[in-house]
């Protein structure tokens, strides 16, 4: 994850992730993600998360 999250940074542009494990998104928000948006498709919930360039 460290080595995708730097080249995203020195590129400039966000890194976006998604997790369908709901014990991952309380991760990567320590990692400096945020929630971008959920999908529920029954019976799988997605979350796709989003780290800024700042």
């Amino acid at each position: 994850m460290g080595a995708g999250l730097r080249r995203a940074a020195a590129e400039g542009v966000p890194a976006i992730l998604e997790t369908s494990n709901p014990a991952n998104v309380e991760v990567y928000r320590c990692a400096g993600s945020e929630v971008a948006l959920v999908v529920t498709a029954e019976p799988l919930t997605i979350w796709i998360m989003q780290r800024s360039t700042g």
